[in-house]
């Protein structure tokens, strides 16, 4: 139980689906992953998934509950590539016998030989480094796949992106130990990704169990694209930097192999890679995933249609009644910010760094509004920064986006930006359509759902269009006392009749905030640090590499 955390039992409980108690204990702040290792002797025969008395499905480091009933579901995994290389990474190494074994291996500390420039003007120190270290690294890997099995075989992957003699995976130190130091650390971040990803496979076989060829192959690919380094989303690795597809396809011939294709339907595989690596494109196309599956799928005479949800809403927008909001509002009943209070029971309760990000954002859209700005692309992208953490998008988003687990997807054409642009513009306060005034909660509404369908970034619409309804109300001089009445419920594009809906439960819920409801946002501001705004070290990036400490 090495790494576990220390501090007594947890009370937590965990049960198989039958309702038969199994017999595991696990310590206090044990993680997913960390249990799962305990677990996995009670139920094997595939991953695990972990499910609270909530209903809440925990991620691979949430951390077990105190207390109360865990719910373990063992997710099958089908034989093939995927099962052996997860069923490996599980397993996990022996780090004293490897690095035992790398020490004995070191082929000894780089030395210049060459006195003279092989080729002048070269730069001869660079040049011969280079050539020692993939020397060394040759031989070094060597004895990393004897240790620790065919599993521990990263360097493939990573490699698989190279271009320009980049290095995807950093090569050895010129001495050995911060070399077999790396080495060990880079094991432990593949093993890591390797577990990430079946916890991530399993999510998608699960979602797409039942879909048609077409549909199960846009979802899936769609899914896995948020690793690809032309989309911004919170991820700690990307599949490269310019030659993308190679990994990629990789990528998701592994889930197709663990969802049971490679002893189904082996030629899938093999249509997908071609599909794939026949981009030959230093940027993922904005279409990909559909592109694929309609490749695949005229391949295989499958069904298959493309959805444009981003129209379908545009439709139903138009269709969008006003409601008048009532002359005389209620006032909060104390200082409480009901937005602030989402946030402190819904987003902490999920993570507390988001928790911490969104109450940032929150702030920053009051001051905003407050202030009288227009609701403009820039202001979203501020917001948005706050939101992820990091300053890695400063445009509209240059793919096609999916939400609503893959059955919505919103398509990149060239007019996309321009019309969300011009609707955005519609929800400025005292905005007049030439016929009447329309009414604050209307244009809240259509500016929450216009961010929801039209998806201007890659990652935290939810998010993003809270700011923005928030910001529509706060610039009129009002809030809504249960925002969680509107912000937890899923909206579909095509739903005209749900938009209207929207329309009336805000209109019901509007109140007039008191003088000082802000005050303990401003607060918490003040006390706190601004928490993750910088840029992230991305592995199998040969623009930057993670740092030397332990995963």
């Amino acid at each position: 139980m090495e790494g576990y955390a220390t501090g007594g039992v947890s009370r937590a409980k965990f049960m198989k689906l039958s309702g038969e108690e199994i017999p595991c204990t696990v310590p206090v702040l044990c993680t997913v992953r960390e249990a799962a290792l305990t677990l996995q002797k009670f139920l094997p025969g595939g991953s695990l998934r972990l499910i609270t008395e909530a209903g809440e499905v925990l991620s691979g480091s949430d951390v077990i509950p105190s207390e109360g009933a865990v719910q373990v579901q063992v997710m099958s995994i089908a034989e093939g590539q995927w099962s052996s290389l997860y069923c490996g990474a599980f397993e996990g190494f022996d780090e004293a016998k490897l690095r035992g074994a790398l020490q004995e291996a070191w082929p000894g500390d780089w030395q210049r030989r060459r006195a003279e420039p092989e080729h002048p003007g070269q730069d001869t120190m660079d040049e011969e480094l280079k050539e020692w270290q993939e020397q060394c690294r040759e031989v070094l890997q060597e004895v990393v796949l004897k240790s620790a099995g065919p599993w521990a075989d990263y360097w493939t992957f990573g490699h698989a992106a190279c271009s320009y003699g980049y290095w995807y995976v950093r090569p050895p130190y010129p001495t050995r130990a911060p070399s077999i130091d790396l080495m060990v650390n880079d094991l432990k971040r593949w093993q890591k990704i390797v577990l990430d990803l079946e916890d991530e496979f399993a999510h998608l076989r699960t979602r797409c169990s039942g879909l048609e060829l077409g549909e199960h192959l846009e979802m899936a690919i769609a899914s896995l694209l948020r690793h690809c380094p032309d989309h911004r989303t919170e991820v700690y690795w990307h599949v490269g930097f310019e030659m993308w597809y190679e990994p990629f396809a990789m990528l998701v011939k592994w889930y197709l192999s663990s969802a049971g294709f490679e002893e189904s339907q082996q030629d899938i595989l093999t249509l997908v890679d071609n599909a794939i690596t026949g981009f030959n494109s230093y940027h993922t196309p904005k279409d990909t995933a559909a592109q694929v599956a309609a490749k695949v799928a005229s391949e295989t005479k499958a069904l298959f249609q493309e959805v444009d949800s981003t129209r379908d809403w545009v439709q139903a927008r138009e269709l969008l009644s006003d409601v008048e909001t009532p002359k005389e509002l209620a006032e909060l009943s104390s200082c409480e910010d009901p937005h602030l209070r989402f946030i402190e029971t819904v987003d902490e309760r999920r993570d507390a760094t988001r928790a911490a990000r969104m109450r940032y954002a929150l702030a920053r859209c009051r001051e905003d509004a407050l202030s009288g700005k227009e609701l403009e692309l820039s202001l979203l992208l501020t917001w948005q920064h706050c939101i992820m953490g990091e300053k890695n998008q400063d445009a509209f988003r240059e793919h096609d986006a999916y939400a609503k687990k893959g059955r919505e997807r919103y398509p990149m054409l060239r007019n996309t930006e321009s019309d969300f642009v011009h609707l955005l513009s519609e929800a400025s306060a005292g905005e007049s359509t030439g016929k009447s005034l329309e009414s604050v909660a209307l244009r809240a509404c259509r500016a929450y759902l216009d961010i929801l369908f039209f998806h201007p970034f890659d990652d935290g619409q939810s998010r993003l269009a809270r700011l923005v309804f928030d910001f529509v109300l706060t610039r009129a001089g009002y809030t809504v006392s249960q925002p969680e009445r509107i912000f937890l419920f899923s909206k579909s594009a095509k739903d005209s009749e749900g938009a209207v809906k929207l329309v009336e439960l805000v209109n019901q819920l509007i109140v007039k905030p008191k003088e000082d409801w802000c005050s303990p946002l401003q607060k918490w501001v003040a006390d706190h640090p601004p928490p993750g705004l910088q840029y992230k070290s991305r592995w199998f990036d040969c623009q930057s590499y993670p740092n030397d400490v332990p995963p």
